[in-house]
């Protein structure tokens, strides 16, 4: 699937089976050259709506928006299937792109960091924030 965003493309490729194409141990993003951060951000909050990844400056995130990715060639490949850690991820963009990210998962209305549990799943992760949230909704219903 490729998704336009004005001048930029950013692509989804799945590299499975089409029988297991809802599976989130297939999947893998293609960023191209000159996607904002903005754009990635968006599309891994579609695949995991429970987590955030956030452009991290000094141990804090970045508060300007970035531009674009540097890198050469036309396409790097980031899987981010379910079975993924969040170190693995984090791992990638810092030696692929040169950016450090942080990840961060839902609880209720709060957005925690992953750092004390870098080595669970991206899949263990957004069902935590899940799971999170929706005790967190209960509870402000009563």
């Amino acid at each position: 699937m490729i998704f336009e965003f004005a001048e930029n493309r950013f692509a989804l490729n799945v590299m499975c089976d089409i029988n297991e194409l809802d599976k989130p141990s297939c999947m893998e993003l293609c960023i191209e050259k000159g996607k904002p951060i903005r754009d990635i951000q968006k599309e891994f909050n579609e695949l995991y709506p429970f987590l955030k990844i956030e452009l991290i400056e000094k141990g804090q995130p970045a508060a300007k928006v970035v531009s674009g990715i540097n890198f050469t060639g036309n396409c790097k490949h980031v899987d981010v299937s379910g079975g993924r850690t969040v170190a693995e991820l984090e791992g990638d963009f810092r030696n692929f792109f040169n950016m450090p990210i942080q990840v961060f998962r839902r609880a209720g209305s709060l957005w925690i960091e992953t750092s004390l549990t870098h080595d669970w799943s991206l899949e263990q992760q957004n069902t935590e924030g899940e799971l999170f949230s929706n005790i967190h909704a209960s509870l402000n219903k009563k």
